[in-house]
């Protein structure tokens, strides 16, 4: 998955506003206590952030 398609699913879920603002503020455990701005900027992949979101979400599991 790339950053991307990472953002497109975010927007998808939270609209184009909103999913930048929760990308940059919302703190999720699954990513080490970062978020996924932080995580992006830390090299970590994203189809592991797309879980954390998933995840925290709480969305369909034909989402995952």
């Amino acid at each position: 998955m790339r950053e991307a398609d990472l953002r497109a699913r975010l927007e998808t879920h939270l609209g184009s506003g909103y999913s930048l603002m929760w990308s940059d503020t919302v703190v999720l455990s699954a990513l080490g206590q970062q978020t996924v701005t932080q995580a992006l900027a830390g090299g970590m992949p994203c189809k592991q952030i797309w879980l954390a979101a998933w995840e925290a979400l709480e969305l369909p599991l034909r989402e995952r």
